[in-house]
């Protein structure tokens, strides 16, 4: 699908939705809209649904896409430790091994995020272990990095 065909979907999904809402409302103020609510209402929002359910399919789709393309391109880092530290404030974290930083770089390239921080807060990490099963090592770095700062932004370098 392409970025234009998806712009136009939700174009037609927000002009349905708007276009539904403004009758109703006329409906309640004038009893010549009111009529109009009898035949249009129902189509009306079926085309909205119809055209945000595809809006929210098919850019998901290209999202998915997008990332598979890059995970194929991925490159390791060079092995070795990395400094971690608050991208706020620039203060040290602490340190992750290459592999480390690697594992959080495909995960989060996996959810579509491409950038080289990785942010954090309780909840998040939380959900991160559940679902992600990170190694036990990075476990313990990544849970004592939140008790110094909860949540964290946090960025590397060598």
């Amino acid at each position: 699908m392409t970025p234009k065909t998806l712009k136009t979907l939700r174009i037609v999904s927000r002009v349905s939705f708007g276009s539904l809402i403004a009758i109703f409302l006329g409906g309640i103020f004038s009893t010549a809209l009111s009529g109009l609510l009898d035949w249009v209402a129902v189509p009306l929002f079926l085309l909205s649904l119809l055209a945000e359910l595809a809006y929210q399919f098919f850019s998901g789709v290209s999202e998915r896409k997008g990332a598979k393309k890059k995970l194929d391109k991925f490159i390791d880092l060079p092995a070795g430790d990395y400094r971690v530290k608050d991208k706020e404030n620039n203060a040290e974290l602490g340190t992750l091994t290459n592999d480390e930083i690697n594992y959080l770089r495909k995960k989060f390239l996996q959810n579509g995020m491409d950038d080289n921080d990785f942010y954090f807060n309780s909840m998040t990490f939380e959900l991160f272990k559940k679902e992600e099963k990170p190694p036990a090592e990075l476990i313990r770095k990544l849970d004592a990095i939140l008790k110094l700062k909860d949540p964290v932004e946090i960025t590397w370098s060598k």
